[in-house]
């Protein structure tokens, strides 16, 4: 979900101020250095995807770049093979750095809807927003209680995902967003783009307005139209179990009366 947390934070902060963000076909090690030699003066904002897959990468961005804001969409188990980040835990620890270096006047969001992401509270100092879903069990920890941004009522079909977004924090506490993106789990990229918005005070017009641009990437859940009338929703670029997972739950909830078909492929 980094991808396109990066474009639903942009597409928002861009409704106020030219904002910069991370080339989405390029490997990060040569992503960050390359973007930030793009910055001109008219960008105000800079939003950068941080990919970790080896020990010792988020020290090497760390080094090029200070966050404000730091955000964590989930941990998977992608890239935890003993040559990589070797585990789940030494994933936690990697994706760890970046709350730990974030300043305590900065802000830390989070992913409510996930457990080990919840536990990761403890490694910043900064302050912390938490979004997500809804439907999500009661927490034991104290200090985690109900989301900061979260969605109700949340509908997908094949023109894309609509959702009432949920803030105390907001002004009108209770938002109607309409993406062209198809697939519940895109609704977590929108929340923290909502979360971003707020801290830098765009108004709610402007924060729906931004995620109601937001389209489907090539490869990424786009629909496209197939031989002999059928429809595809092609989600093949850099699929992973997390991913494919995501998938299968979108092609069984979109409503349609024919069949449907899954193809899986190598990952």
């Amino acid at each position: 979900g980094k991808t396109n947390t990066v474009r639903a934070i942009t597409i928002v902060l861009s409704q106020k101020a030219p904002t910069l963000q991370t080339d989405l076909n390029l490997d990060t090690v040569y992503n960050l250095s390359i973007t930030l030699l793009r910055l001109r003066p008219k960008h105000k904002f800079l939003v950068l995807e941080m990919g970790v897959d080896h020990k010792g990468e988020m020290d090497s961005y760390l080094w090029l770049v200070r966050p404000t804001i730091g955000v964590v969409t989930g941990i998977s188990p992608v890239h935890s093979e003993p040559e990589l980040l070797g585990s789940l835990e030494g994933i936690i620890e990697e994706k760890g750095k970046l709350l730990e270096a974030l300043p305590k006047d900065g802000w830390a969001i989070l992913n409510q809807d996930d457990e080990n992401v919840r536990h990761m509270l403890k490694k910043t100092k900064a302050q912390i927003l938490w979004y997500g879903t809804g439907e999500k069990p009661t927490y034991a920890e104290a200090s985690v209680g109900k989301a900061d941004f979260w969605a109700e009522e949340i509908k997908v079909d094949l023109t894309g995902t609509s959702f009432s977004l949920q803030a105390d924090k907001l002004n009108k506490k209770s938002l109607r967003v309409k993406m062209g993106l198809i697939g519940k789990h895109f609704v977590h990229s929108a929340l923290v783009a909502a979360a971003v918005g707020w801290i830098f005070g765009l108004k709610e017009e402007e924060i729906t307005s931004g995620l109601n641009r937001l389209e489907a990437l090539p490869g990424r859940l786009s629909l496209e139209k197939g031989p002999k009338g059928t429809l595809l929703l092609d989600d093949h670029l850099r699929a992973n179990p997390a991913s494919t997972a995501a998938g299968l739950e979108t092609l069984s909830t979109i409503p349609h009366k024919g069949r449907k078909i899954a193809i899986l492929g190598e990952m």
